[in-house]
């Protein structure tokens, strides 16, 4: 997985700034985050999905369904192990370690700041 960009998220006690890891390649896709555990500052994007599995994972983790613009369609706390989640219309979404966004604000129709890599100064 390479970092792809950074997200800036805006919640009602905290900012901050996530690297954004991407799964590019097919076997990336199918991995994701098996027996792997994400810092607090970092995401992982999985560009073109619309649903995602949480087999074979240990922990927890907190999940946004987004479209193309960054615009939040869905969002998951705590999405346990051994589940499936899923959103039609989604164009992507974003995996963080469990509880990150708890106290973020985050809701269907917000609109994440999302820069690529590339853009950065």
């Amino acid at each position: 997985m390479k970092e792809r960009g950074f997200l800036t998220i805006r919640g009602h006690n905290e900012a901050g700034v996530i690297a954004v890891l991407s799964a590019d390649t097919p076997w990336e896709r199918i991995r994701g985050l098996i027996r792997k555990t994400l810092k607090p500052d970092r995401a992982l994007f999985i560009h073109g999905c619309w649903a995602i599995h949480t087999f074979f994972m240990q922990v927890p983790i907190d999940v946004l369904f987004v479209d193309r613009e960054f615009r939040v369609l869905r969002g998951i706390i705590g999405l346990r192990p051994y589940r499936l989640a899923a959103c039609r219309g989604a164009e992507g979404v974003l995996e963080f370690q469990g509880g990150r966004l708890a106290d973020a604000g985050i809701s269907p129709g917000t609109v994440l700041e999302f820069r690529e890599k590339t853009e950065m100064p």
